[in-house]
């Protein structure tokens, strides 16, 4: 059987505090997380149904604790008649998958749990009662165990509200939290001793987890928004994280009010929806209100006047120290000792599925993932076949068009060789030396293979073609006649010069790249031109570009290889869009992945798979930044990982790479920029 206990509110550094040595020990032998990521917001509902789904809130219709429907026209919170009803829950939880596949699951108070889903509750479960004392629920589920093999549970559940109502009430450093986990480990210790009794400790995999952290708050850090905005016009949701809806829907009180609050407050962040960072997947649901509020970490967003506002809360940004959640396991499935790397909670419905043998169902979670925790993982299935994209290959006889606007006339290029491949010399030659590089260059600058496409997941015309120079690839659609991407690998040693750099078109695309003229058309709609790979790169380093890393050492001894990449979207679903329906063709955001080897001096393409380090960023494409932050901040704000960027551009990185090696860069979570040196 598989049992899943969550502690509600357990922060990640609780476990610090020396108060839970049976969960130190659970974790000594098996296997233990510093942390584990949740899900925007870092709210116990969501996060409860995104860990029995393995979707994203936006997807599985749990958006919040407290959310309003504008179709149903009502509200959902904690404990009303609402919470109750299947239509708020639009997906299907793993007990209700364990039952249709004709094994028994019980569950007790998880959220949810109690709610008919598609027609299927569990075999047993217990409606929420707080009241309930902790040993008696250790006992029911105890006694579910002690069933007959037939009638025995696949997979039991337990949830406590504990220690997130003592957090709440005085705040996470508060010695009633000390208490409530002396209180957890005397319940966890007859958990682990009735399972010792019944000789079932090596029987059980047993998973304990939380759902989110919690943050100290006070009255003083209580931002009263009516000081800014007059929100007479709105509806709002107020606290750790903001949500407004005007009561007249329509774009233009939404931008006003956006407008309004920006850069009013720097422990404010405010958000149309579709501009909330993408690694929040918190757009596409009409439950999310069309303007965010962001509150930094302790701090309360107010309508009127606070409630509460003394104590301790949660909600706030998933990257925030306090609101990471724990994650400890043991059992016959699992390691010993073994230290897991952090991830995202969306990863637990895989891991839970494959420990019970049933087949899950579609989610965000990456299958193998957390494989390296096993001792028998299973297979995996294959992985998608590739379409790699072709060298752009020119017609013959190309001549070049001396009336393109691109001609760099009286411009002296030196040094041209080995440089910048868009400032032609001969263009039309499609063998010129410049233009052209062999098969070492595009290894050098695709080393885990060009991104790809799923086969079959293409335009009419066919995949991109790759145009390979010296100092970078780039993927060329001619169809949209558009760079797609462009990848260089960087050694930090640039002694190469460029003078007087201009835009020209290249003699490899036949023309089906846009003139200068096209280009230049397009002024009248503010469009500015920006080569994906910039000239700056192959001048000596300027301070400007060492902050890209937050680390000076980039400038002479790392090797960085990097991804850059113009998407195309609607700004709200987190998935790519068909490009061709989408007019007109102007990037809602650039992409950058870039990978280092934490090897000192080894080259990035002759790095070892487990000394590689990738860190990934999903930057609005904006005449000016939403809000008003620090660049390493604003940098921090739009961090990804790559499995995000491969949702919502539709290409697959590190296709060359060992497979587990892969699955480990796709779904490393960002911590922050790399550190200086």
């Amino acid at each position: 059987p598989l049992v899943l206990i969550s502690l509600d509110g357990f922060r990640a550094d609780y476990l610090d505090r020396g108060r839970n040595p049976s969960l130190e020990r659970l974790g000594q032998c098996g296997v233990r997380a510093p942390f584990m990521r949740p899900v925007f917001p870092t709210k116990t509902f969501p996060n409860h149904f995104t860990i029995v789904t393995g979707l994203w809130p936006e997807s599985h219709g749990i958006v919040d604790n407290k959310m309003y429907d504008p179709e149903f026209k009502t509200l959902f919170s904690l404990g009303n008649k609402e919470a109750g009803k299947s239509r708020w829950w639009q997906a299907e939880p793993i007990w209700v998958t364990t039952e249709k596949q004709g094994k028994r699951a019980a569950t007790f108070f998880w959220p949810g749990s109690d709610v008919d889903i598609g027609g299927t509750r569990p075999s047993h479960f217990f409606k929420y009662n707080e009241k309930m004392p902790w040993q008696s629920r250790v006992e029911v589920l105890l006694a579910w165990l002690d069933l007959p093999a037939e009638r025995r549970p696949a997979f039991l559940s337990l949830y406590v509200n504990e220690p997130d109502s003592a957090g709440h009430d005085h705040g996470p450093h508060s010695d009633e939290v000390d208490e409530a986990l002396d209180l957890l480990e005397i319940m966890l210790d007859r958990l682990l001793a009735g399972l010792q009794e019944r000789r079932l400790l090596g029987c059980v995999n047993l998973l304990i987890v939380s759902d989110h952290g919690m943050a100290s708050t006070s009255c003083d850090q209580v931002i009263a928004l009516e000081k800014f905005a007059d929100l007479a016009g709105f509806y709002s949701l107020v606290g750790p994280t903001a949500r407004l809806r005007p009561k007249t829907p329509g774009p233009e009180a939404v931008a006003q009010l956006v407008d309004t609050l920006r850069c009013q407050n720097s422990h404010l962040l405010v958000y149309a929806k579709e501009r909330l960072p993408k690694r929040y997947h918190y757009s596409s649901h009409r439950r999310i209100e069309p303007v965010v509020l962001d509150m930094d970490s302790g701090y309360l967003a107010a309508d009127k006047t606070a409630a509460s506002c003394e104590g301790g809360s949660h909600g706030y940004d998933n990257l925030a120290p306090g609101m990471q959640s724990i994650f400890v396991a043991h059992g016959p499935a699992f390691k010993q000792n073994v230290t897991a790397r952090p991830f995202r909670n969306i990863e637990l419905y895989e891991l839970m599925a494959e420990l019970m043998f049933i087949e899950p169902r579609p989610n965000n979670g990456t299958r193998g993932s957390l494989h390296y925790l096993l001792r028998r993982p299973a297979p995996l299935p294959e992985p998608p076949k590739l379409r790699t994209p072709a060298t752009c290959v020119p017609p013959p006889d190309t001549p070049a068009d001396e009336d393109d606007g691109c001609m760099c006339k009286g411009v002296r290029i030196r040094n041209i060789r080995a440089s910048l491949s868009g400032l032609r010399r001969s263009m039309n030659s499609t063998q010129d030396p410049v233009l052209s590089a062999g098969p070492e260059a595009l290894a050098l600058h695709t080393p885990w293979g060009a991104p790809s496409s799923p086969d079959g997941d293409e335009a009419d015309d066919g995949p991109p073609c790759l145009l390979v120079n010296h100092d970078y690839v780039t993927a060329f659609d001619k169809a949209l006649r558009l760079p797609l991407w462009t990848s260089f690998t960087l050694s930090g040693r640039h002694d190469r010069y460029i003078a007087n750099a201009c835009w020209e078109r290249d003699a490899r695309l036949g023309g089906a790249d846009l003139s200068c003229r096209e280009y230049d058309s397009l002024a009248n709609q503010s469009l500015i031109k920006e080569p994906l790979f910039p000239a700056v790169l192959l001048l000596v380093v300027p301070d400007c570009c060492a902050e890209f890393a937050s680390s000076r050492s980039h400038q002479s001894a790392v090797w960085l290889h990097s991804n850059a990449l113009p998407f195309f979207s609607n700004h709200s679903a987190g998935v790519r869009r068909e490009l061709l329906h989408l007019q007109p063709l102007v990037a809602t955001h650039i992409f950058c992945l870039a990978t280092r080897c934490v090897a000192p001096g080894v080259p990035v393409h002759e790095c070892p798979g487990p000394q590689l380090d990738v860190s990934a960023f999903l930057l609005p494409h904006l005449p000016r930044p939403e809000n008003c932050q620090p660049w390493a901040q604003y940098l921090v704000q739009h961090s990804a990982t790559v499995s995000d960027l491969e949702l919502l551009t539709g290409l697959r990185f590190f296709a060359r790479l060992p497979v587990y090696e892969a699955i480990r860069m796709r779904t490393h979570i960002p911590q922050g920029l790399w550190p200086a040196a």
